[in-house]
């Protein structure tokens, strides 16, 4: 969930702005708390997740991946990862990881 601090300054209020008005306009987003933010479906969140893994670099990617790969929190934000950078022509960084996976595995 997000956490929205005071809204001081411009950009602060901007930010406010845009959570009250996606939260009153989209339903995407519930305030679950005073200034606490969260997505109304967790496949929402899994979905921003895994695009934002998808653009990490690769080195960060790879570490980040096989950290979690078997980590069941983490399940579906991998897999979207995954298909998102194969989808997106980024299918070394994919065979990569695989075989990162598969040298943990074995050590």
């Amino acid at each position: 969930s997000l956490i929205v601090g005071d809204p001081i300054g411009s950009e602060h209020f901007r930010a406010w702005d845009l959570l009250k008005d996606v939260s009153n306009r989209t339903g995407l987003l519930l305030e679950v708390a005073e200034a606490r933010y969260s997505f109304i479906h967790a496949a929402f969140q899994e979905f921003f997740a895994a695009k934002a893994i998808a653009s990490m670099k690769d080195d960060d990617l790879t570490r980040f991946m096989v950290h979690h790969f078997y980590d069941s929190q983490y399940e579906e934000v991998v897999r979207l990862a995954l298909g998102w950078m194969d989808a997106h022509g980024r299918h070394g960084l994919v065979q990569r990881v695989a075989e990162e996976l598969l040298n943990a595995a074995t050590n």
